[in-house]
């Protein structure tokens, strides 16, 4: 762990890439459903909450230095309350990467590898990630600035390509429907923001750590405008109702692309950049989940535990949803409320024992 340093810039990609990876598939149709037309205020306003998270975590990663979440819990609330904190995580963690697990897998079965089975995909990735999580966070870090190099540019083309196809009148009126269902449809979007607790975890590694708060920030205003633009274009092609009943519905936009003999299959312009985007978060949520259960049991060597928790992390991604349905009604109703105590309440709680008792790192 120590002799693993990323930088500030490689904090920002890192941030704009695990929160964004899965949403800019999924999203669209989750904050159309209720916002309509809004949905991309409906990111804006979910997005705002990830800032709170960030100020939260970097005010506290500050007070104990070279600590993580899991360490200081322990100085904030006592040894076995925080121990009972650091298990929370531990568990969150095996679930949310259980679940990104499932999501790539259902787009790679779904979109690319049709007669192939979920296990099989599901086996792809794990050898792939397990890989990536022995080389450590630096690699993964160094991995994720090059993918976005070609995530980006494959936007830039299917943007191009879907101009003649966008009609901006879709959009409006604005706030036709009132503020209600903007921040209903708002809940799952502070889910995926608030994925940015894991910074918690990464403060120890980062080269400037009082440089933390700006770079992720930056990072998360980065992902707003980013999935508000998805969130948009889809809009500005399907109009808001058709859009809340597609369940890849950035994917079906990038399908409307056509330029008669000269592209056939543009979605694979897309969906390769965004695998490798998601192998990117995957493997990044897996290290964490490893890092946070060698910290609660003071197990120093972080490879000993690579095989076993990716052995559990994979077996679970294909038993915890009995159907693809499943999965993308957790995610469209149930995730922000699932994962908002975690990922916000307990940094706040953290926040509020610690300015009232006074507690700091020695």
């Amino acid at each position: 762990m120590n002799k693993e340093v990323i930088s500030g810039r490689q904090l920002t990609a890192l941030v704009f890439t695990f929160v964004t990876a899965t949403a800019t598939l999924f999203l669209p149709a989750f904050v159309t459903h209720n916002a309509g037309q809004d949905g991309w205020i409906s990111v804006i306003i979910g997005g705002s909450v990830g800032i709170i998270v960030v100020l939260i975590i970097t005010h506290l990663g500050m007070g104990y230095p070279r600590l993580t979440l899991i360490e200081y819990s322990e100085l904030i609330l006592g040894k076995w309350i925080g121990k009972i904190i650091g298990l929370i995580f531990i568990l969150f963690f095996l679930y949310t990467t259980a679940v990104i697990i499932r999501e790539i897998s259902l787009t790679i079965n779904s979109n690319i590898l049709t007669n192939s089975t979920l296990e099989s995909i599901t086996i792809i990735l794990f050898i792939i990630s397990a890989y990536a999580v022995k080389k450590g966070l630096e690699v993964i870090t160094r991995v994720n600035v090059l993918i976005l190099m070609v995530t980006f540019l494959a936007m830039f083309i299917c943007f191009s390509l879907l101009l003649k196809d966008m009609n901006i009148e879709l959009l409006t009126p604005v706030f036709s429907k009132g503020i209600s269902p903007i921040l209903k449809d708002s809940v799952s979007v502070a889910g995926w923001f608030c994925e940015v607790v894991c910074i918690a975890f990464l403060m120890p590694f980062i080269n400037k750590p009082d440089e933390t708060r700006v770079n992720s920030i930056i990072g998360v205003l980065w992902a707003i405008i980013t999935l508000s633009f998805f969130v948009a274009l889809v809009i500005m092609v399907f109009g808001a109702k058709l859009s809340a009943n597609l369940t890849f519905s950035t994917l079906e936009a990038v399908n409307v692309i056509n330029l008669e003999d000269y592209l056939e299959r543009a979605e694979i312009i897309f969906l390769i950049p965004w695998i490798l985007a998601n192998i990117v978060k995957l493997s990044f949520f897996y290290y964490v989940t490893v890092f946070i259960i060698s910290k609660w049991f003071k197990i120093e060597n972080l490879n000993t535990l690579v095989l076993p928790v990716g052995l559990l992390l994979f077996s679970m991604s294909i038993v915890i949803f009995k159907s693809n349905v499943d999965l993308v009604e957790f995610l469209s109703k149930a995730w922000g409320a699932f994962s908002l105590p975690i990922e916000l309440g307990i940094p706040i709680l953290l926040l509020i024992v610690s300015l009232i008792r006074g507690k700091r790192s020695v």
